[in-house]
């Protein structure tokens, strides 16, 4: 076990630490289970309640909002700062942050096109294509990587994720059949974007499908081809969207919304679980429903 003044001491002057310094931690634990050596952490929500709190929880290490009439009680540490849940993300990150090791597994399938940066690490049974993969990336196992991918610095691809691919689109052809229209396009993922497990990203039909900066995208969505996906964008579970979707800034999409081709979802604009939009959204504000209609201002 450390004591929290290991790891706070990583940090900008910007908390204070009341009580004993050396109090040991052995877990990163919520309000409602926790034990006794688990550092918790108090949401604002509790602010009415939180001396009683701090007061009666088994935890002996406590981060909170810093209150000036806050007394820590006899044995108990105290960490007050501005706002208790990013600093406890920070707390845990300084511990369990995944970094890249750099590392190339010997079962991967690279192209001798690929141009792969620095400190990139690519697992088990990856296949690379002739693309171009940033500093500090995480290519995690079992995903794909196709030709004419651009992938940014400190992106993170988790398991059987597979981008690059070739979209869908099909025309009527001269014996009134269904053509596929190949797709010549390229991906372009931009720094600090994070891909979660079972994602679909398709290659533009000639241009460019393109996940911007900081942009989050969860479990199990497809990302159609020549979509665009703005910076600091949060894509939770199941989320589809449709050829030429335009998702800008800030946006939060939620768990199963479905955006239809070529519509767009202003910056900070919210959609509700389970959300079909098929019509653009303004920024600002938040969506729900089948089909998707406004419910406020955000």
């Amino acid at each position: 076990m450390k004591s929290i003044k290991d790891i706070t001491k990583f940090f900008a002057p910007d908390y204070e630490i009341l009580g004993i310094q050396d109090n040991q931690y052995e877990n990163f634990s919520s309000l409602n289970d926790h034990q006794e050596n688990d550092i918790i952490w108090v949401r604002e929500e509790n602010l009415a309640n939180l001396q009683s709190i701090i007061d009666s929880v088994r935890s002996k290490i406590i981060v909170c909002k810093n209150l000036p009439e806050l007394i820590c009680p006899f044995g108990k540490t105290l960490v007050l700062v501005k706002n208790p849940q990013l600093f406890y993300l920070r707390l845990i990150k300084n511990i369990n942050e995944l970094k890249s090791d750099g590392k190339i597994s010997n079962t991967a399938k690279i192209s001798s096109l690929a141009n792969i940066g620095s400190n990139v690490t690519i697992e088990d049974n990856c296949i690379i294509g002739a693309c171009t993969i940033g500093d500090n990336t995480i290519i995690k196992a079992n995903s794909i990587i196709h030709d004419n991918v651009e992938c940014g610095c400190n992106v993170l691809v988790s398991e059987f994720c597979n981008i690059g691919g070739q979209g869908f689109g099909h025309i009527i052809n001269e014996n009134n059949f269904l053509e596929n229209m190949l797709h010549i396009g390229k991906v372009v993922i931009e720094d600090n974007v994070e891909i979660f497990p079972y994602t679909n990203v398709d290659k533009a039909t000639l241009s460019e499908t393109r996940i911007c900066k900081g942009s989050k995208i969860d479990h199990y969505c497809h990302i159609g081809h020549n979509t665009y996906v703005g910076e600091n964008v949060i894509i939770t579970a199941q989320v589809v969207l449709a050829g030429g979707a335009k998702i800008l800034n800030k946006a939060f999409l939620g768990v199963n919304t479905k955006v239809k081709d070529s519509c767009i979802v202003g910056e900070n604009s919210i959609t509700g679980m389970g959300s079909v939009v098929v019509c653009n959204i303004p920024s600002n504000e938040v969506w729900a429903g089948i089909p998707a209609k406004f419910l406020k201002r955000n």
